[in-house]
């Protein structure tokens, strides 16, 4: 992985894929959590926060082409970033429960995020077939859901952002 771009990376393998091109759009999805309380007499329920819910980043746009020549990508490089996401929806040969869940993932965005995750691919596309039949171009929309695996403060949000590893 490059120390300068937007990469992912298999946690347990440490296979990574370091992203052709910056997606151009991101959606976070964060919110405070209430209960609503039973009070004798009240004509409403008073809200008792309960938590907040998990950090969802949706609709990440990756894409690679090999035409472009950018960052080296060739033909092959294409294909190995299309099986890295795949291999991120199946569950590794384990011989337990703990070993049977898919992989986490480390995803960096130098200056935005830094964080530990799962990946969901919500959709991938093939475009651009060469005589041989192999795709040249290869996009894929992902989510990262699973995000936080430690407790997030306010303090901490306002001081350091997403970039949740410091």
């Amino acid at each position: 992985m490059s120390a300068f771009g937007v990469s992912i990376a298999n946690i347990r393998t440490t296979d990574s894929v370091e992203l052709q091109y910056n997606p151009e759009q991101v959606r976070e999805k964060v919110a405070p959590q209430f209960v609503g309380m039973e009070v004798v007499g009240y004509s409403h329920q008073p809200q008792q926060y309960k938590g907040t819910s998990t950090l969802r980043i949706e609709g990440l746009d990756f894409r690679f082409d090999a035409r472009s020549g950018k960052n080296g990508y060739s033909k092959e490089k294409v294909l190995e970033a299309r099986r890295f996401f795949l291999s991120l929806q199946y569950a590794p040969q384990g011989q337990d429960v703990i070993s049977g869940g898919v992989d986490r993932c480390i995803f960096v965005w130098p200056n935005l995020y830094s964080l530990t995750c799962y990946v969901a691919l919500d959709e991938n596309e093939l475009r651009s077939f060469a005589r041989d039949g192999s795709p040249e171009r290869f996009s894929v929309r992902v989510a990262l859901i699973g995000i936080s695996d430690k407790r997030i403060l306010q303090e901490d949000v306002l001081a350091y952002g997403t970039e949740l590893s410091r």
